[in-house]
Parts: structure tokens; C-alpha cells; sequence
């Protein structure tokens, strides 16, 4: 091989390594409908993944906000509200059908107030909705 067409393939590598990592930039993430994708599929997802960053929910004026750490929540609250928070606003979150979504990857330097795995946190949900939806 030439060295002028080694220094081509050279240029032309570097040149694509830098679109890649143009690509991957700590803004990139993932925006929905939860029509579409439901938070529990997010959270399942975003564990199996082992992912870190903010997941932000948003419907009829309210917004709900999700710190992962390595795929687990660790901080849950109600944007203006003092509750709920935490596993409890977890649990609120998950009974919404209707709204958006906004994963957006960064560091999660922050205390564990949820204590709870995403396996946890989904069981109990749906026996919190099993729960509401049982005859009385």
C-alpha cells in the first residue's frame, strides 16, 4: 500500500471516530411517548442496560423525575411536591397510561433513598394497581 493511500485511510478512520463520538455526547438519550413505551418497559430496559442518568416523566402539568444508578432508582420525586417521594413516587409514576419521556445519561452521584431493586419496585406496583382495582 502507498503511504499516500495509507494516509487517506488514516484520515478517513479518524474522521468517522469523530461523527461516532459527536454521536455518543452525554446529551444523547432516549424521548418517547408512554403511549408507546410504558414506564415499567423503561425501567426493565434502562436495568438490563445498567444505565445512569435522569428519566424525566411529564403529563397534564406534572413532572415526575427518576435517578437511575447502574439501572436502579435511586431517587424518585414530583417536581413542586413534597410527596410523593422516593418508592412511593415510583408507584404513583407507573399508574400513568398517557404523557412523555426523557432519558438523558450522566453521573448519579447522589444517596440511595429508594433502596429498592427495579424488580421490587415493579411487583409492588402492579399489587398497589391490582389492589385499587379490587372489587370491595
Amino acid at each position: 500500500m502507498s503511504a499516500q493511500r495509507a494516509v487517506s485511510l488514516s484520515i478517513s478512520a479518524w474522521n468517522w471516530a469523530g461523527d461516532a463520538r459527536e454521536a455518543v455526547t452525554p446529551k444523547a438519550g432516549v424521548a418517547g411517548s408512554l403511549e408507546q413505551i410504558g414506564l415499567s418497559a423503561l425501567l426493565v430496559m434502562l436495568d438490563m442496560e445498567k444505565k445512569s442518568g435522569v428519566l424525566v416523566l411529564a403529563r397534564r402539568g406534572q413532572t415526575v423525575r427518576l435517578f437511575l444508578r447502574s439501572g436502579r432508582v435511586v431517587r424518585a420525586a414530583l417536581d413542586g411536591q413534597k410527596t410523593p417521594r422516593g418508592a412511593a413516587c415510583v408507584y404513583y409514576a407507573l399508574g400513568w397510561s398517557e404523557g412523555r419521556f426523557d432519558f438523558s445519561a450522566l453521573d448519579v452521584d447522589m444517596d440511595d433513598e429508594v433502596q429498592s431493586s427495579t424488580t421490587h419496585l415493579l411487583m409492588e406496583g402492579a399489587r398497589l394497581v391490582d389492589e385499587a382495582n379490587r372489587p370491595q
